[in-house]
């Protein structure tokens, strides 16, 4: 038996991790869910986008409850609001536009141009969350933060309203079981 050189064990060894490789791209074709999995992301940063800004926009849109907001905070509010609302309208536009490069696959990405396609989208998918994350998050925790010191004042006044309503009913209680003088 002859000895190999050190040159064809090498070239050996190289072939066969191309080789392995090639087998790994091939049965990650065959068994992907790559355009149902990017459909998944991009729903979740649909709603990432959506969810917050709607549930502020709505609380603050009650005059009630921003009639509650302290006088010194209501600018900063509806100018967080209007910040918040023109970043998600522009994050949903970029967001659209790379789901329209997707929209008409599903299922697995069946050549390696597809896969490459599904990784693109989702890296802009990442961008988006990310861009929302570093400019919004902390817009949204700030209005977070002042619609739960709302919701404790509108809390605080519920429980001095039903004390109030209380004492009344006991007062007028009192005054319908006092003896009545005079007859």
């Amino acid at each position: 038996m002859t000895k190999k050189s050190s040159a064809r064990l090498a070239r050996d060894a190289q072939a066969k991790e191309t080789q392995q490789a090639t087998k790994k791209v091939k049965d990650h074709l065959q068994n992907n869910t790559a355009w149902d999995d990017l459909k998944k992301t991009s729903t979740s940063i649909y709603e990432l986008l959506n969810y917050d800004s709607q549930i502020l926009g709505l609380f603050f849109s009650q005059e009630p409850l921003m009639a509650m907001v302290p006088a010194n905070q209501r600018e900063r509010v509806i100018n967080s609001l209007t910040t918040l609302r023109n970043d998600v309208v522009t994050l949903l536009d970029i967001h659209q536009s790379i789901a329209a490069k997707h929209q008409a696959f599903s299922g697995r990405a069946a050549t390696e141009e597809e896969g490459l396609k599904t990784h693109e989208c989702y890296m802009a998918y990442l961008d988006v969350a990310a861009r929302f994350e570093q400019l919004d998050k902390p817009i949204i925790d700030y209005l977070n933060g002042v619609r739960i010191d709302v919701i404790a004042r509108v809390t605080e006044l519920e429980h001095e309203l039903a004390e109030k309503a209380k004492a009344k009913e006991a007062a007028e209680a009192a005054e319908q079981t006092a003896p009545t003088t005079g007859e």
